[in-house]
């Protein structure tokens, strides 16, 4: 898998669509992370769920490399918090929620969630419209390699 670079990820939160203000707050994060990280970015993610009127809540933006996961958090108050966490080999469940998605189509009203767990701590990403296949992508790659040897999958799917 080859690393990402910072423009791949810029074109994709122009593509959700971010704000000026927070794309360039995520690049400065994601400069400093690549400065502490021993290893390349290889996979990225921004969590965001709609609200009623159709307008995205921003979470948290999540990077993943070989053995570690990353996480931007506070996106909204750009407030310098992050963590880094291995998980090669660590994710024992993952439970995938959906809504109005069939894991292949998305519709502007689809919604997914997926959340991986460890026994110290969990991943919990959200997308929703297109983003949908993005999170899929990141599951594919990033998550999927991570499982431990035994994989629980929770399914809940309503309204597809």
């Amino acid at each position: 898998m080859e690393p990402v670079e910072n423009a791949e990820m810029v074109e994709y939160l122009k593509r959700i669509p971010a704000t000026e203000n927070t794309i360039k707050y995520i690049e400065k994060m994601i400069n400093i992370i690549r400065r502490l990280s021993s290893q390349p970015i290889l996979g990225y993610h921004f969590s965001e769920t709609p609200r009623e009127d159709g307008t995205l809540i921003f979470q948290e933006f999540w990077l993943f490399t070989q053995d570690f996961v990353m996480e931007i958090g506070n996106v909204i108050e750009q407030d310098m918090l992050f963590d880094i966490t291995y998980i090669s080999g660590a994710i024992e469940r993952v439970e995938f929620e959906s809504d109005n998605f069939d894991f292949k189509t998305p519709t502007e009203v689809s919604t997914l969630r997926i959340v991986s767990h460890t026994p110290q701590w969990y991943i919990d990403l959200h997308a929703s419209g297109q983003n949908c296949l993005h999170l899929l992508k990141v599951y594919d790659d990033q998550i999927k390699r991570n499982l431990e040897y035994i994989i629980v999958i929770y399914l809940e799917q309503s309204h597809v």
